[in-house]
């Protein structure tokens, strides 16, 4: 399924930009909810080697993604606005 994210995830996005980190960085300060909001939860997974994500839509159901961070900076930068999502399981 399609996702529209929505701006609080634009302002998770542009932060992770912001933080100027390389993969290897964000794997040494990896946490599974560093990035919270009333829709969104998530962080750097160094497993994935990628941001996993949670959102809740406002039915409270749950939906899965990962973006990697080259994903990331084009959302913060404008060149990407949606995800594919997942039921989570």
């Amino acid at each position: 399924m399609i996702h529209q994210l929505k701006e609080e995830f634009i302002l998770i996005a542009k932060q992770i930009a912001a933080e100027n980190h390389s993969l290897n960085e964000w794997a040494l300060i990896e946490s599974p909810d560093q990035f919270q909001t009333l829709s969104y939860s998530g962080g750097f997974d160094a497993l994935e080697m990628e941001f996993c994500f949670s959102y809740y839509n406002t039915s409270d159901n749950e939906y899965w993604f990962q973006l990697s961070l080259d994903e990331i900076i084009n959302i913060a930068s404008g060149l990407k606005s949606d995800v594919t999502v997942r039921e989570a399981d």
